[in-house]
């Protein structure tokens, strides 16, 4: 019988693959990846109070496809490894602010963890060392700094609408049912309203490095 992250990760994957039809052809490579076989890891589920304060709000606003996974995390969202960002990193006001509002569940990726600067590098539900899969719960009024990193990220909004920061600098809404694709090294922030944010996030290449904030 499918367990919790068993169902999240076949409803990402249906959705993803929605995406890929017509679109960059790194969309259908994220498909291939995550419909290969995975390594199957007894998990250790942790949460934080912005997911338990943000994640039914968050998943309410989705729209189209996205709904379904927006369902799957109110039912399953506990099996997840949710971690706050940047937390080995020295506090400043705005990553203090920050990590009492975002946090990101880890559902593939590299058994030693990745991304972030996080710890601790609890192995997430399903190994890999090809891609790393995640979502992210951002509460409203919460910018996530301009950051980068090497590998090549693919983005999805879920649920409520937010601004991204892309590498012109310019500041763009992106809706639910948004996806979009960071290059690697490429200068990306996101912020919110008066909305809260829900989105999914892939790294498609090098999965066990990390991000780094923009100086």
């Amino acid at each position: 019988m499918a367990d919790g992250a068993d169902v999240l990760h076949e409803t990402i994957t249906a959705v993803v693959a929605q995406h890929a039809m017509g679109g960059d052809e790194r969309i259908g490579q994220l498909v291939d990846m995550l419909t290969a076989p995975l390594v199957r890891n007894s998990a250790r589920p942790t949460s934080l109070p912005v997911v338990e304060t943000w994640l039914e709000p968050a998943a309410a606003l989705a729209d189209g496809p996205e709904t379904t996974v927006a369902e799957a995390l109110i039912r399953h969202g506990d099996s997840l490894l949710w971690r706050r960002a940047y937390d080995t990193v020295p506090p400043t006001p705005e990553i203090s602010w920050m990590h009492d509002g975002y946090a990101y569940g880890v559902l593939i990726g590299p058994a030693g963890g990745t991304g972030g600067n996080s710890t601790p590098p609890f192995p997430p539900p399903f190994i890999s060392d090809e891609v790393f899969l995640g979502f992210s719960i951002q509460a409203p009024d919460t910018l996530y700094p301009a950051h980068h990193h090497l590998p090549t990220e693919i983005y999805g909004v879920i649920g409520g609408t937010a601004d991204w920061l892309n590498g012109t600098g310019q500041w763009t809404p992106r809706p639910p049912g948004s996806v979009f694709i960071h290059e690697p090294h490429e200068i990306h922030g996101m912020r919110t309203g008066p909305e809260p944010l829900l989105a999914w996030a892939a790294w498609i290449d090098h999965p066990a490095e990390t991000a780094y904030l923009a100086d």
